[in-house]
């Protein structure tokens, strides 16, 4: 409750624990919001800054030479090591393992290489 009401005075809105105790004693929640958030302030705060956009007709005259060329922004080098995986699209199928079971030189068996081959065939 502490920090509600912190919040409450550094924005101006009280939390939902005041306004539901404000409406239990049946009192009008609008006096307990700051005077900053009322339609007569925010009416004074644009009274005179919007300006109206001008007809179509009222709009300079460009040729192909007067607009300025739009660039897309530079790349630069993210921070941190680089991925080892490449980041694959959505409908890009992830790369499996290998199709064809390992086998040996030695023993021509199927589930091992030469170097951790244990004799089978060629065993004496």
């Amino acid at each position: 409750m502490d920090m509600c009401v912190h919040a409450w005075q550094l924005c101006g809105i009280p939390c939902k624990h005041a306004m539901r105790e404000t409406l239990h004693s049946k009192l009008d929640p609008h006096n307990f919001v700051s005077e900053w958030y009322s339609v007569n302030r925010y009416k004074l705060t644009y009274e005179n800054n919007i300006k109206l956009i001008p007809d179509l007709d009222q709009w300079p005259e460009m040729g192909l030479l007067d607009r300025p060329e739009i660039n897309p922004p530079g790349m630069r080098r993210g921070v941190g090591r680089p991925a080892r995986n490449k980041r694959r699209d959505q409908d890009e199928q992830v790369k499996g393992k290998r199709s064809k079971t390992v086998a040996c030189s030695n023993c021509q068996c199927y589930g091992h290489n030469s170097q951790t081959c244990q004799g089978g065939l060629t065993r004496k």
